[in-house]
């Protein structure tokens, strides 16, 4: 016996032509010639309805009907009776196929249940692709032409604005809005007054010494910090659209969506797509240079002068492509590792020189100290290489001293082993039963391929569906005992490097050079803080938190 169910459809009532009954009686009459054996049908009825969605009571009832399994067919008496949407369409085909439901439309000879049939699933979904590239490229045509408006597309905006929204009647009388920049005359003077703190001070650093030390602050109550600096100097949004500007930026290589001759200096200047993202999950972003922005005139008012933000942008080209000044790198072998108790900030190697007998010197700064000129922090400097000495010392002293520490690696260690017996074996259980569950879908397979049968069909595509959706748990169950045992051997071998670290640096801290030192001193050093006359060092993995003090 083969169980049908009959969808039909129609907007409106009107009690002739394709009436419902009359879709249904066709429908009917044609599994009658079709089908030798006999017939059990399952109506389902929609009036009143369009056929521009799915939502549809009767519609919905039948897929319900048809997922909890037992039909064989879907029969209509026109392909839009089921949906006009393409896309729509062809998602439904793909789930009848995939719970083993043939599908036949009347009027189109459209059946599934035929080899012609068959090919016709591809055809669909080829033209269900087409219609997703046509709409992808309709996207990015408009939002091309919505770049030449000049509108504000969203997001944070820039000292010296904010969005407001924009309502108007379009010429078919359609009442639309868009967003633009509108300006904060205070904000504005405080963006003004930065570029020209940049022109006079020439550096990001002094910039953001000076706004730190007047205790300038961003509206919000941040503070300025050079990364954010060097993006608003950056940001065209402030230039007014003069010829010069259109010259410099399209001499960078960007995309300018309105001609030179529009360039007045009447209107502000805008860029799109000055991030990219870099991780969609995360949702992270970083910016990209002007060969990658849209650029186009603005339906906001420009704050700096053209050939002002020019000047400044072949400043900063200028540091961007000059040469690295040479930096403690080499011989600081603490850098990363020490922070300020005062402002907790981290304390950074600088003031390199060289001593009279040839070596090398410099010294540990605060951070905060360095950027504001000590008037936010006046924790004293380290002199560096003969700290790093007094660190090494004492760390060996430790280690000399405190034996009874290392079982509790050892502890760890033997927790850990245990701990990657257990997953590995859960892997190995789980590989097993996935290897049978495949080899039951390939004989379930196999049978598929030499059956005559519609009701044995019928039965083998449950069987397998059954097995395709455990599999697909098996897998997730699977990968998910792969991460947790890779992340404990992960953790088994920081344990086995801090163990080892700790064991040998007694020994060959004298033979290592310093990039080796410093790699050392990072496996066993947490954090050091220091204060101005001491030092507290905390070691790593070391729950109890130990550490000690040692004068400066």
């Amino acid at each position: 016996m083969k169980n049908v169910m009959i969808y039909s459809r129609k907007s409106k009532f009107t009690g002739k032509g394709e009436s419902i009954e009359n879709q249904v009686e066709m429908c009917r009459e044609y599994a009658r010639r079709q089908f030798t054996e006999e017939v059990k049908f399952s109506v389902y009825e929609d009036e009143g309805f369009s056929g521009k969605n799915t939502v549809r009571p009767e519609f919905q009832r039948m897929m319900a009907d048809m997922r909890m399994g037992g039909y064989h067919i879907l029969m209509c008496y026109r392909l839009d009776r089921i949906s006009r949407s393409v896309s729509d369409f062809s998602v439904i085909l793909e789930e009848l196929q995939a719970r083993g439901v043939d599908f036949i439309s009347i009027k189109e000879q459209f059946d599934t249940t035929t080899p012609m049939g068959r090919a016709m699933i591809h055809i669909a979904s080829v033209f269900a692709e087409l219609e997703r590239e046509t709409i992808a490229e309709r996207i990015r045509d408009n939002k091309y032409k919505q770049y030449r408006n000049g509108h504000w597309q969203g997001g944070i905006p820039p000292l010296g604005y904010e969005s407001e929204k924009v309502r108007f009647v379009d010429e078919q009388g359609n009442r639309r809005s868009y967003q633009r920049l509108r300006l904060v005359p205070e904000h504005a003077e405080l963006a003004w007054m930065i570029f020209d703190k940049y022109i006079a001070l020439g550096s990001y650093s002094k910039l953001e010494s000076y706004l730190m030390v007047q205790g300038i602050r961003a509206p919000g109550g941040s503070c300025f910090l050079k990364a954010g600096l060097r993006l608003m100097l950056a940001n065209p949004v402030y230039a007014k659209n003069d010829l010069c500007v259109y010259d410099y930026l399209q001499s960078r290589g960007a995309d300018m969506a309105n001609s030179r001759d529009e360039y007045d200096g009447t209107k502000g200047v805008i860029a799109y797509g000055k991030t990219v993202t870099t991780n969609p999950k995360m949702g992270s972003r970083k910016p990209v240079g002007p060969e990658e922005w849209v650029v186009a005139i603005a339906d906001h008012e420009g704050i700096i002068d053209g050939e002002k933000w020019v000047y400044v942008q072949t400043r900063l080209d200028e540091k961007r492509f000059c040469y690295p000044r040479q930096n403690t790198s080499g011989i600081a072998l603490l850098s990363a590792l020490i922070r300020c108790q005062k402002c907790g900030g981290p304390m950074e190697p600088g003031g390199q020189r060289v001593y009279a007998d040839g070596t090398p010197g410099f010294y540990y700064i605060c951070s905060k100290k360095k950027v504001s000129r000590g008037e936010l922090c006046d924790c004293k400097n380290i002199k560096g290489v003969s700290f790093d000495n007094s660190i090494i010392e004492a760390i060996q002293r430790l280690l000399e001293d405190g034996k009874s520490l290392l079982p509790d690696f050892e502890n760890e260690l033997m927790r850990i082993k245990t701990e990657q017996k257990d997953f590995a074996a859960a892997v190995k259980r789980l590989k097993t039963k996935a290897k049978k569950n495949q080899k039951a879908i390939n004989r379930l397979a196999a049978k598929l391929a030499d059956s005559d049968s519609p009701e044995n069909d019928a039965l083998i595509f449950e069987a397998m569906r059954s097995l395709r959706e455990e599999e697909q748990l098996l897998q997730k169950q699977l990968g998910i005992s792969r991460q947790m045992a890779a992340a404990s051997r992960s953790k088994e071998l920081g344990f086995e490097i801090v163990r080892e670290a700790f064991g040998s640096f007694v020994k060959t801290v004298d033979q290592m050079g310093p990039d080796e030192k410093k790699e050392a001193l990072r496996k066993l050093i947490r954090k050091i803080e220091w204060n101005g006359k001491e030092a507290t060092i905390y070691l790593k993995a070391m729950e109890s938190g130990i550490s000690f003090t040692l004068k400066g």
